[in-house]
């Protein structure tokens, strides 16, 4: 009689096994079969800094950018074009400067005919390096509110440019630029929220007083995402209209004034963030 107790309980014991390990495979298979938005909605979005470089000279802008490469951001990208050469030693430095590390990219002017076709491009003086660039161009609609980028231009001799923001996401992620590449149509299109958080863009500034040598805070550019591009004079002359780099957009409140590279940064977060949906 015990013998049969004891054979009674093993297969008990092996008949509870059976089941937890069902119910941890059930919810195992209800984990991995949950809605997909609520995972990506958790994700940490990736951090873009804006870096103003205000009224700063050659000179005085390589000096910040030497400061940002000691934290060793992963793509910086320089919303300006430096066609001509002006100043020998300031040129001298700002090109030391541009090549301290191969993570920059430049802005290019496109050049279209009066029928709107692309013609060429307008690069950095190559005094500066062979760095690689994107076009700055934004396409606005007839209330000046720039609404998309167009995907590429292509011009003669077959040759293809992209967007500033699409090469920086090539320098910081290749992976989310052949996503970009081969999944959006002729032009990308936005509608630019200044609050970018509800879309989980996340975009900081960081004005040109705070980039010292010094500064703990400037570690978090670590790995990540610099613009730099004009923001204005000084934390009070933002938001005044005093830039070609403006752009207007509305909301409830009315019209406001938006710095292009402000808009490079979101259309960034925009497209990592669709890339990031896409693995999952």
């Amino acid at each position: 009689m015990k013998q049969i107790s004891i054979i009674l309980a093993c297969v008990l014991i092996q008949m509870l096994c059976a089941c937890s390990s069902k119910l941890k495979s059930t919810q195992e298979q209800t984990k991995e079969t949950e809605p997909r938005s609520e995972y990506i909605d958790s994700q940490e979005p990736v951090t873009i800094y804006i870096a103003n470089i205000g009224n700063l000279d050659r000179g005085e802008l390589a000096e910040k950018i030497e400061i940002l490469q000691k934290f060793t951001p992963k793509a910086i990208g320089i919303d300006a074009v430096y066609k001509d050469r002006k100043d020998k030693a300031k040129d001298e430095r700002l090109k030391e400067a541009l090549n301290l590390r191969r993570n920059i990219v430049l802005g290019a002017f496109a050049e279209f005919k009066k029928n709107g076709q692309a013609s060429g491009i307008t690069t950095t003086n190559h005094y500066f390096g062979d760095l690689p660039f994107g076009f700055c161009e934004l396409t606005i609609n007839e209330d000046n509110e720039a609404e998309c980028i167009d995907k590429q231009i292509n011009i003669k001799k077959k040759k293809t440019f992209y967007p500033l923001s699409a090469e920086v996401i090539r320098m910081f992620d290749p992976n989310a630029f052949e996503y970009y590449k081969n999944n959006t149509g002729e032009i990308y299109e936005f509608k630019y929220n200044e609050n970018s958080d509800e879309e989980n863009i996340n975009i900081v500034e960081i004005d040109f007083e705070e980039i010292r040598s010094n500064s703990d805070d400037l570690k978090k550019i670590n790995d990540g995402i610099v613009l730099l591009g004009y923001l204005g004079n000084d934390q009070n002359t933002r938001h005044e209209k005093d830039s070609v780099d403006n752009f207007i957009y509305t909301d409830l409140s009315g019209k406001h004034i938006v710095k292009g590279v402000k808009i490079h940064a979101y259309i960034i977060g925009k497209i990592l963030n669709e890339y990031n949906k896409s693995k999952n």
